[in-house]
């Protein structure tokens, strides 16, 4: 009579083997992945997916190519809003980034003018927070150009 029996440990089925009797005939149970044949791949179809490929990665750069170069572009200094403003405002505004930014840092702020009126900057503090002021900003066409410590973005009324 003869049993099959599964040897667990080496993975092999076992026919025979119950009995004693006769050659015991071993065959894996599932027949190792590297022993088939592999189908061949066709050579078109490879340089097809490569060139799809290579122009999906050529798209995705030339798309992301403006955002690259905006950022290395220098960008105004911020002002929105309805206020009218001028050339010097714009001066201004960028000088009080520069005078935030030192201060934001702990460098020494340089007694700076204003390039449109050629006064000082007015510095005042209370509560822990400086503000810099111009000291004419009707010259900028506005009531009032500020930055505060706290908020770090100059604003003008």
């Amino acid at each position: 009579m003869v049993v099959p029996m599964v040897d667990s440990i080496n993975g092999v089925s076992v026919r025979g083997a119950a009995d004693g009797s006769g050659v015991r005939h071993y065959r894996p149970r599932h027949a190792p992945i590297h022993n088939q044949a592999r189908p061949k791949a066709d050579p078109r179809k490879r340089v097809a997916i490569a060139s799809v490929m290579c122009l999906l990665s050529l798209t995705v750069m030339t798309a992301s190519a403006p955002s690259t170069f905006a950022v290395t572009a220098p960008s105004r200094p911020l002002h929105a809003g309805p206020a009218q403003l001028n050339a010097s405002a714009d001066a201004c505004i960028s000088q009080l980034w520069t005078l935030i930014a030192d201060k934001s840092e702990g460098l020494p702020s340089p007694a700076v003018v204003c390039p449109g009126c050629g006064k000082p900057y007015i510095y005042t503090q209370f509560q822990g927070v400086t503000t810099i002021s111009c000291p004419d900003p009707a010259r900028h066409g506005a009531t009032s150009i500020s930055v505060r410590s706290d908020t770090k973005v100059p604003v003008a009324r």
